[in-house]
C-alpha cells in the first residue's frame, strides 16, 4: 500500500487538467462576484428609469 502510495504521488498524469480545473473555479468564482456586485446597480437603475416613465406617463397630455 505505501508503495502504491509513493508511486501515485510521483505520476503526473492529470497535473495540467488539476490546472485547468483549478484556473476555471477562479474564473467562476470572478464571474459570480462581478455578477454579485453589479446586480443591485442594475435593478437600481431598472428602478430608477421606470420611475422616470412612469412620471412621464402621468404629465403627459390625454
Amino acid at each position: 500500500m505505501k508503495r502504491m502510495s509513493h508511486r501515485f504521488a510521483r505520476r503526473e498524469d492529470g497535473s495540467v487538467t488539476i490546472d485547468w480545473v483549478v484556473l476555471l473555479a477562479g474564473l467562476v468564482l470572478l464571474a459570480i462576484s462581478v455578477v454579485g456586485i453589479l446586480a443591485s446597480d442594475v435593478i437600481d437603475l431598472g428602478t430608477t428609469v421606470s420611475d422616470q416613465v412612469e412620471s412621464m406617463a402621468d404629465h403627459s397630455p390625454g
